[in-house]
């Protein structure tokens, strides 16, 4: 064995034998390697946190947080203290867990109003194109025509009916949920503005009509507006079709 053998890691802790045989002769700890060091650490807190969850299950609602011996001792010596102020937790997380389901109902009537707008479009389209089809020449009778033009706009009004009371009943539902959200969200984050509303739910018919084309008009108008002309073009198609057929 030569004296550069006595270097190698072979000793304990991976030192060399002289160094691991000489601190363990003046009492000291063995040597760790800073990686192992850190990864010891971080297993510690992680050690401590799954003891501080498994005495307390719902931390949030605790007057008092308990804390392992060993963690109360740390902080001990640095001075902090480990202890949570019950007043702030029992009022934040009600309002967090508010503002929560309030954003999820509010979502839920946003995504609604999109699959309405969707669905009936889709339906109104395709009774629009089938009397295209009828009046581009389907060998059929004159009055087997009239029936089907007359049947079909009668169905598409009510489509188009329905679709326009849809939209406005459910924006009510968005208008009065993002209210009480904005609500929510102003006495939790009173220094951040919430998201924009404004502070009808629907436009009157002659507004709606008449501010179409300019910038008040959201998306929701626009589909409304969609909806009347709708009702609009199959009354039209079912006098033609009376007086033409």
């Amino acid at each position: 064995m030569s004296a550069g053998d006595l270097c190698q890691p072979s000793g304990p802790d991976d030192e060399g034998q002289a160094r691991g045989q000489a601190r363990k002769a003046r009492g000291e700890p063995p040597h760790v390697d800073d990686g192992l060091r850190g990864y010891t650490d971080a297993l510690t807190r992680w050690n401590a946190s799954i003891r501080i969850l498994m005495n307390n299950p719902d931390p949030l609602n605790t007057k008092e947080l308990k804390m392992p011996a060993s963690t109360e001792m740390d902080g001990a010596a640095t001075g902090t203290s480990q202890q949570a102020n019950p007043e702030q937790q029992s009022e934040l997380a009600p309002s967090t867990e508010k503002l929560d389901l309030l954003y999820k109902i509010r979502q839920g009537h946003h995504n609604a109003i999109w699959e309405e707008q969707k669905h009936f479009t889709w339906l109104i389209s395709i009774i629009l194109s089938g009397q295209l089809v009828i009046f581009a020449g389907v060998k059929v009778a004159s009055t087997q025509k009239i029936t089907l033009v007359v049947i079909s706009s009668l169905v598409g009004i009510l489509f188009a009916v329905i679709g326009f009371r849809t939209q406005r009943i459910e924006g009510i539902y968005y208008s009065n949920v993002n209210v009480a959200y904005n609500e929510a969200y102003k006495a939790l984050f009173p220094a951040t503005a919430p998201s924009w509303h404004r502070g009808e739910p629907n436009k009157k018919i002659k507004k709606l009509i008449s501010t179409i084309f300019t910038k008040s008009s959201g998306v929701r108008d626009y589909f409304q507006f969609l909806f009347l002309s709708f009702i609009v073009v199959f009354a039209a198609t079912a006098v033609y079709a009376c007086v033409a057929l």
